[in-house]
């Protein structure tokens, strides 16, 4: 992210969901484009939840209010930055105002006091099986996860690399990138783009071997 000048740039929400605190911090101005969210507990990951209803643009999440959410009948309720609607936040409901959610974690550099690592292959242990019960080719019947990766500081992306995250059932889903090429510095963006589903990351994995040059 970007150093912010003011405080009056930042801003976000909070809720509580399953036990554990979540934290949605966004930018204020234009499409809000630096937009996470982080969660606090017995699990704890950080992750990106953006939509936008304008173009198809991935911008920052829906939600925002100064004081976090509000509880009302054991309900949780959130204002839309933009348009005023207030929404019940639900962890069983996979879209935001029937949008599509796209999910994104990236990762930190990875390298080994600057020599080449081979990348043979990178694991990400989700909860599978996660596809809806609906007909080949509807959204949520295959849900996918797209590897893609930068060699140089985030300044160019290789194509992404989709796998599967498991259809309706398939809890022996694996979802495994393999002979990843090698690099000195690499960073992995991992994202499940618009798939109406349940999405749990329970950990990831990298087989890596480090080069004398």
């Amino acid at each position: 992210m970007t150093l912010l000048a003011t405080t009056e740039e930042y801003n976000g929400t909070t809720w509580s969901s399953g036990g554990d605190l979540n934290i949605a911090r966004g930018v204020l101005g234009g499409c809000g484009k630096q937009s996470s969210a982080l969660s606090f507990g017995g699990y704890t990951d950080s992750i990106v939840a953006t939509t936008e209803e304008y173009n198809g643009i991935v911008s920052r999440h829906r939600s925002n209010t100064s004081i976090g959410s509000v509880l009302f009948n054991g309900n949780q309720y959130v204002g839309d930055y933009a348009n005023g609607k207030i929404y019940q936040l639900d962890m069983n409901t996979y879209t935001d105002d029937g949008l599509a959610i796209t999910r994104i974690r990236r990762t930190q550099i990875i390298n080994k006091e600057r020599v080449n690592v081979i990348h043979n292959k990178v694991e990400v242990d989700f909860e599978h099986g996660v596809g809806l019960d609906v007909a080949d080719g509807e959204d949520g019947y295959d849900p996918q996860a797209i590897l893609k990766w930068s060699d140089d500081e985030g300044n160019t992306w290789s194509n992404g690399i989709s796998v599967s995250i498991g259809k309706h059932g398939e809890s022996d889903t694996r979802a495994v990138w393999r002979r990843l090429g090698m690099s000195r510095n690499r960073i992995y963006e991992l994202t499940i783009k618009e798939e109406p589903v349940k999405v749990v990351i329970i950990g990831s994995y990298a087989d890596l071997k480090a080069c004398r040059f």
